[in-house]
């Protein structure tokens, strides 16, 4: 009976646990793709920064033939980049 007991008590511990780290995960969107897409610069060590009307935000745009080309608010920039796969 003892053993019985210890292992209802065991099975309902381990349930709660798995049941506890399953979450939904439906919400969260996936993040947006490296290339193709235009980057701008928005903040720096979150302090947003403002752009006049004047004035065009700094960009970067990496496309998926590894080329890269942008703006950084004063000179236009291009060239390649090599996509270093995480070990």
């Amino acid at each position: 009976m003892q053993k019985t007991v210890e292992n209802l008590a065991l099975s309902l511990c381990a349930g709660l646990v798995f049941s506890a780290c399953s979450t939904n995960h439906s919400h969260i969107q996936p993040a947006p793709s490296l290339t193709n897409n235009q980057w701008e610069l928005k903040s720096i060590e979150g302090k947003n920064i403002a752009f006049t009307k004047e004035q065009k935000a700094p960009f970067v745009i990496f496309e998926s033939d590894s080329k890269v080309y942008g703006y950084d608010g004063c000179n236009r920039f291009f060239g390649s980049y090599k996509k270093k796969v995480a070990p």
